[in-house]
C-alpha cells in the first residue's frame, strides 16, 4: 500500500490511489475485513504470539476469534451495545477477544488494568459501556467494583457447542472470504 500525504487525514484513504497493483476495493477495507484476510494469508503461519509463549497461526486466531463472536453474539451483547469495554493483559487471549468484538461491529475499549477503579468507572461512564470482558484471573488479582457487568470469558468458554466449533472451523479454512464477509455483514 502507498502512503499517502493529505490535507484532511480524514480523507486520505479516500483519496488514495491504488498503486502497485492494489485495487480500488483494497484501498476501501476496513479493519474487520483486514483482519479477515490477513488471517486467511497466514492460515498456518504464526500470527500472534506473547510473552507466555502462547502463538496462534492466522488460522487458529481466525477461528478462535469467529467463536468469541459467536458466543459474544448469542450470549453477551444487545443492539445497545456499541462500545465492549475488555480488562485483559496484552496477550494472545486480549487479540482474540479485540478481533471478535470488532468482527461483531462493535467497538472495543480497552481499559487499563494498572488504574484505579475509579479511573476506569469514569471511562466506562464516558464510553457507555455497559459489558466488561475479562477473566476470573485478573478478576482475582485486581478485586475491582465495576459500574458494569463483567463478563468471564472463562465461564463464556463453556458454553462453546460442537456446532460452534464446526461453524468457526468452516468460516476460517473453508469458506470463501467473499461470502464470511456478508455471513459476518462486513459489506454493509
Amino acid at each position: 500500500m502507498a502512503h499517502v500525504l493529505a490535507a484532511n487525514p480524514s480523507t486520505a484513504l479516500q483519496d488514495a490511489e491504488p498503486t502497485d497493483g492494489d485495487s480500488a476495493t483494497h484501498a476501501r477495507r476496513n479493519l474487520p475485513e483486514s483482519l479477515l484476510r490477513a488471517c486467511r494469508g497466514a492460515l498456518f503461519r504464526r500470527k500472534v504470539s506473547d510473552s507466555t509463549g502462547a502463538a496462534l497461526t492466522g488460522g487458529q486466531l481466525l477461528m478462535r476469534t469467529l467463536l468469541v463472536r459467536q458466543l459474544l453474539m448469542r450470549h453477551v451483547l444487545t443492539d445497545d451495545d456499541r462500545h465492549v469495554g475488555v480488562l485483559l493483559p496484552p496477550s494472545v487471549a486480549g487479540v482474540v477477544v479485540n478481533a471478535a468484538v470488532s468482527l461483531c461491529g462493535r467497538v472495543s475499549a480497552n481499559l487499563n488494568y494498572s488504574a484505579t477503579a475509579d479511573i476506569i468507572n469514569k471511562c466506562i461512564a464516558s464510553a457507555g459501556i455497559r459489558h466488561v470482558l475479562t477473566s476470573k484471573r485478573v478478576i482475582d488479582k485486581m478485586n475491582l467494583q465495576l459500574d458494569a457487568e463483567f463478563v468471564l470469558l472463562d465461564e463464556l468458554r463453556d458454553r462453546i457447542t460442537l456446532a460452534d466449533k464446526l461453524t468457526a472451523l468452516a468460516q476460517a479454512y473453508v469458506m470463501p472470504i467473499s461470502v464470511l464477509e456478508r455471513q459476518l455483514r462486513l459489506d454493509q
